[in-house]
């Protein structure tokens, strides 16, 4: 079977990050980005791969495509056909604001009935050459990535979105800001929406947070409550909000700041799942 895009949702969102047993696994996920930014004709930068609402691809093999930012700027370089062979190529395209054209983003939303079966085998591009050093460069780049996250057990360990069996052990990524208030102690509730994989959670389970700045830091904690709330607004009101680390904010910071990673839609039509957690290591 070969990779295609089913949809786009944020960067920190729990879907696994995209792994390749071989370089043609690697090259055969990025044409399938490349090919489906050229077909819809989206233009944005690294900056918004990894912080706007649905700046990340997610594959039919359910696993998202993450980058950095220049990585990015590379791959729009490709779906534009402005790439090189000087290694700059990404220059123009990997951020927002040196884009001089509109920026075009993705709809949001991923359609999880195209992932593929467990142990479906992913051919690839086999036919794919690298045309200039950094390309190979990022090949590189991407194995000794791939090995490193399996070596230190940072593959998302998330059960089908039917198991009924506890406790699951999940992953959540988490920007540096909040991870480090967790990792200091001053984060002991994490806010999501309570959506259909945070409709799985309860007490008991297993959540490793990955810093998105650094992927080799992680802390490992457990469910203690999961409490649900109609609104964010609700949230702040409750004696759970201390705990969240929204510090001094009042309420109308906290629920502006939440609704830069998730929309006032979402927030209506999910409700908010706060996780009450102790951690365990990290």
């Amino acid at each position: 079977m070969k990779y295609k895009v089913i949809g786009w949702a944020g960067y920190d969102e729990d879907y696994p990050s995209f792994q390749a047993e071989t370089e043609a696994q690697e090259m055969g996920a990025r044409v399938a980005v490349v090919e489906e930014i050229r077909t819809k004709g989206y233009v944005f930068g690294g900056d918004s791969h990894q912080y706007h609402p649905c700046g990340a691809p997610v594959l039919n093999n359910g696993q998202m495509f993450r980058c950095g930012q220049r990585t990015w700027g590379r791959i729009i370089a490709e779906a534009k056909g402005t790439d090189n062979s000087d290694g700059y190529s990404y220059a123009m395209w990997f951020l927002d604001d040196v884009i001089d054209e509109p920026l075009v983003y993705p709809p949001y939303g991923v359609d999880e009935s195209q992932i593929a079966p467990r142990g479906t085998v992913f051919d690839g591009d086999e036919t794919y050459q690298p045309q200039t050093t950094t390309e190979q460069n990022y090949l590189d780049m991407l194995k000794r990535v791939s090995q490193f996250a399996i070596e230190m057990n940072m593959l998302i360990m998330d059960s089908p979105e039917d198991s009924t069996e506890h406790p699951l052990v999940v992953t959540m990524r988490l920007n540096e800001s909040p991870f480090n208030q967790m990792y200091n102690g001053e984060k002991t509730v994490e806010i999501r929406l309570n959506d259909s994989k945070r409709q799985r959670l309860q007490a008991g389970d297993t959540v490793q947070f990955v810093c998105t700045a650094d992927e080799t830091r992680h802390i490992r904690t457990e469910i203690v409550a999961v409490h649900l709330f109609d609104s964010f607004k609700d949230l702040y009101n409750s004696p759970l909000k201390d705990a969240t680390g929204a510090g001094d904010m009042d309420l109308q910071q906290f629920v502006d700041c939440m609704h830069g990673y998730y929309s006032p839609e979402k927030e209506r039509q999910f409700g908010v799942c706060a996780l009450q957690l102790k951690i365990i290591s990290k």
